[in-house]
This record gives C-alpha cells, sequence and structure tokens, in this order.
C-alpha cells in the first residue's frame, strides 16, 4: 500500500504543495524520543530503588526502629540502677564504715569484657550497642566490687549489735498509711516560692498518724521547739548515742518526755501541722555527729526493696517542701 502525501499550504506562494521531511528533522524526531525513554526509564529506575520499599526493607526498617527504642529504654534502666548502686556505695562508705571506724573499701577500676567490645563494631547499630556494653560492664564491676565490701561490713557488724540497735534504720511511719512528698536537699520553700536547703524528709499522712523512734535512746527534747530550733512546732529529739540523733518536727502532740529511754518502733508522738507548715506531715531529720544527713539512707531495715526503690525515686524530685 502505498504512503499517503501529505500537503500543506504555502502562504508566502498561495499555493499547495507537498510536504516533505528532511533527514534532520527524522534525526531530531528520533532523539527526543529516545531521549525521552531514557529519561522516564532513569525517573522510574530512581523511584524504585531510592522512594519505593520491598517488604523486606520495609521489615527491616522496622525492626532497627525497634531495636533503637528498645535500647533507649534499657538505657534508662541502666542509669536508674547506676544511681541505686551509687546510692548503696554512698551509704557503705558515709555511712556503715564509719559506723565501724573503718577505711573506705577498695573499688577495683578493672572494666569486666572490655575486649569484646571491637566484636560489635560492624554492627549498623555499633556504637549504641558498644556504649551500652560499656555501662553494663561498668555496673557489673562495681557490684562485684560492692559484693565484697558488703561481705567486709558484715563481718564488721557480727559484734556490734548494740550500736546498730541504736542506729536510726526503720521508716518513723507506717508506709502503708503515709507517703514521702519531699526529700532531702535543695527544694522549694512553701512560703517565699524560693530554692532553700531542706535538712530532712517530709511524709504526709492523715492527722494523728502515729510516730515511731527509728533507733533506741533517750529523748532529749519533747514539746513545743526551743530556741534554736524555731519552726519544726511541737517536736522529739532523740540521743542514739554513737553519734546519732534523730529530729521528729510539727507533731499534733507527743507520746515520751524528755530523759525517758525508748526503744526503736516505740510510739513518741503523732503526726500534726504545728510550726512552720502548710500541711499534715512529719519532718524527720538524721544528725550524724552534729551534722545532718540523708535520712533514705537509713531506711532498710523493714521495708523491701521495692519499696525501697520507690522512696529513692520520690526523694530524688525536686518538688516543694511542707515547711
Amino acid at each position: 500500500m502505498a504512503k499517503k502525501a501529505k500537503y500543506i499550504f504555502d502562504f508566502r506562494t498561495l499555493s499547495v504543495k507537498e510536504e516533505r521531511t528532511s533527514k534532520k528533522e527524522i534525526f531530531k524526531k528520533i532523539f527526543s524520543f529516545v531521549s525521552a525513554i531514557i529519561v522516564l526509564f532513569t525517573m522510574a529506575v530512581f523511584f524504585t530503588v531510592h522512594i519505593l520499599e520491598s517488604p523486606e526493607e520495609r521489615r527491616l526498617r522496622r525492626d532497627l526502629e525497634q531495636a533503637r527504642f528498645q535500647y533507649s529504654q534499657l538505657d534508662r534502666r541502666i542509669e536508674f540502677l547506676s544511681q541505686v548502686l551509687m546510692d548503696i556505695q554512698t551509704r557503705d562508705e558515709n555511712l556503715y564504715r564509719i559506723i565501724f571506724e573503718a577505711e573506705p573499701p577498695t573499688r577495683n577500676p578493672l572494666l569486666l569484657g572490655g575486649e569484646t567490645h571491637e566484636l560489635f563494631r560492624e554492627n549498623s547499630m555499633a556504637d549504641v550497642i558498644i556504649n551500652t556494653s560499656v555501662r553494663i560492664d561498668d555496673l557489673m564491676t562495681r557490684m562485684y566490687s560492692q559484693s565484697i565490701s558488703f561481705d567486709d561490713v558484715y563481718e564488721m557488724a557480727r559484734n556490734r549489735e548494740a550500736m546498730l540497735a541504736s542506729m536510726p534504720a526503720i521508716l518513723p511511719v507506717n508506709l502503708h498509711r503515709t507517703r514521702l512528698v519531699s526529700g532531702f536537699g535543695p527544694r522549694i520553700d512553701p512560703i517565699f516560692r524560693t530554692r532553700r536547703m531542706h535538712q530532712g524528709v517530709d511524709f504526709a499522712g492523715p492527722l494523728n498518724t502515729p510516730i515511731y523512734a527509728t533507733g533506741s535512746g533517750v529523748v532529749t527534747i519533747s514539746g513545743s521547739a526551743p530556741r534554736g530550733y524555731g519552726g519544726y512546732g511541737t517536736m522529739v529529739k532523740i540521743d542514739h548515742g554513737f553519734g546519732f540523733q534523730t529530729l521528729y518536727g510539727h507533731l499534733n502532740r507527743v507520746n515520751v518526755r524528755v530523759g525517758q529511754r525508748v526503744n526503736r518502733g516505740d510510739v513518741i508522738g503523732f503526726m500534726g501541722t504545728t510550726g512552720r507548715s502548710v500541711g499534715v506531715h512529719l519532718h524527720y531529720e538524721v544528725w550524724r555527729h552534729g551534722e545532718r544527713v540523708n535520712p533514705v539512707f537509713f531506711f532498710f531495715q523493714d521495708i523491701t526493696p521495692e519499696e525501697y526503690l520507690e522512696i529513692l525515686e520520690r526523694a530524688s524530685e525536686v518538688n516543694q517542701m511542707m515547711s
């Protein structure tokens, strides 16, 4: 079948003539068509490789995101355990060793398992894994050293029953009826709204909640706070011997008299809101050789490890004190 000719009207000559396509125009059309094909193919490849994900890639990406989240949660748990262990070490060095007049424990600086960290270098999450491994190794080393130290403390304590009976070692309130609301350290003053040093811990609870002696000793103050103890309202102070004293402030009423010998667990008064107070609570302090120390370090005899961790977490919050 013969190819049909195409005709165009020439306005210059006002005549109709046959349209003829030059080789140059044919080449340009072919080149344009091939270029368009190449561009479309390139865009398709780029879109497929860089934008579209295969099912396997999507699974790997989800696994990687989940792994990063899990490692972040693991880091938080390691950090909390490290803080708990640091608290235990502080109690060991500044409480038990002082009580038994012993030298501070020797801490082993050697990290366990450090030579295995290079095995993770080829992993896509190498930095995260190695950092977590180093922190776990450090935690293991400190726990091992602390275990050895506590073995020494146990030996020293075997013949110090009298001292241990006098040490303030229990909570001054029933934990099931009260709640620790402010810890030791810089806290917000409830009246002036400025930060100042809180020298004890505050327990909030119902009016007339029983208050217990945290260690055996002799009552040195009972009743209205004397000069030098302004703001404590009705209070009790006990001398436990061995350099220990405890103070119980803002009581509604007392249950002991000056000079009375009390034993650990005896009811010495009842919770109130006397003195400089913004609510019913007990302000409790522990003194060691005339210096106030963190009472949380001494809560170890009548609570479970879980309860102690909860108290430790609440005591670390920087909030408003109640007196």
